[in-house]
């Protein structure tokens, strides 16, 4: 494998799942598969390092809505590509209010689904980056790290420095301060 994500395909019919299957694992992605909401909580809580869900709606034991919200509830921020061969409106924006990456309807063609598992993991690539960048911004600036209060005016402080021609800035501090 080239190092591709994680996908786990979730669908009732059997022959969804395989064909999805086959076509990622070609794409390079390793795949795992469940049969049905229960089973998709119970891969994703066992397997970790699932990078994306490809889930139908409608299945039996559990659906698609009430499975995304169960994983949003345990706390997996994972994207999910929701897959419905009942397509409607009103389904569409609750997956999308609970957050689903997208929303495809079957039938659906091969390539449309590796263009939407690209774009879900790339954008959920770019909110763990800014999410990492915004935690990084707060809590240090360079080598320093912390994230109270009173470190604030130091580190404005070196921002406003580094406009400044200087070879080095000598910091002080009180004794086993750091």
């Amino acid at each position: 494998m080239s190092g591709k994500a994680t996908v786990l395909v979730c669908d009732d019919e059997e022959l969804i799942r395989w064909s999805l299957a086959t076509h990622l694992e070609q794409e390079g992605y390793t795949v795992h598969t469940a049969c049905d909401g229960q089973e998709c909580l119970e891969v994703v809580g066992r397997q970790g390092g699932i990078g994306l869900v490809l889930m139908d709606l409608k299945m039996p034991r559990k659906d698609g809505l009430t499975t995304l919200r169960e994983l949003r509830a345990a706390g997996h921020d994972l994207p999910v590509l929701v897959l419905t061969a009942h397509g409607g409106v009103e389904s569409a924006i609750e997956a999308t209010r609970l957050g689903a990456a997208g929303y495809l309807s079957k039938p659906f063609d091969v390539r449309e689904i590796s263009l939407a598992v690209e774009k879900a993991l790339a954008h959920d690539r770019l909110k763990h980056e800014v999410h990492y960048l915004r935690r990084r911004e707060r809590a240090g600036y360079g080598d320093f790290i912390g994230a109270h209060p009173c470190l604030k005016p130091l580190f404005d402080t070196l921002r406003r420095l580094e406009t400044v021609d200087a070879p080095t800035v000598l910091i002080l501090g009180e004794s086993g301060t750091g």
